[in-house]
């Protein structure tokens, strides 16, 4: 959803063993807020980096993780869930404008 954005910069990891793109303590040094779906993923990245997300703002959405990778679904309730924090984009490759 936000790739092309101007005004932000993501990275999209995973905390589970098998994750395409595991977390590491450099992406927490990186995060300014750190999105996590589901209790479970919160609680396994402060068990792994507990130094590191302790200061750490970290937001749980809570999203089951039952979704494939940008199901529609999936995407509604992303923009729902994430609409208190981030502007979001009208239209799937839409730039958000940038927050004043």
């Amino acid at each position: 959803m936000f790739a092309d954005s101007n005004c932000y910069q993501i990275r999209s990891r995973g905390v589970a063993r098998d994750a395409r793109a595991s977390l590491t303590e450099d992406d927490l040094d990186w995060a300014d807020v750190v999105f996590v779906m589901e209790k479970n993923h919160r609680n396994r990245m402060i068990k792994k980096f507990r130094d590191k997300a302790r200061n750490k703002r970290i937001v749980c959405l809570y999203i089951d993780d039952i979704y494939d990778p940008m199901e529609a679904s999936l995407i509604a309730e992303l923009r729902f869930k994430l609409a208190p924090y981030l502007e979001i984009p009208e239209e799937m490759g839409d730039i958000p404008p940038c927050p004043d």
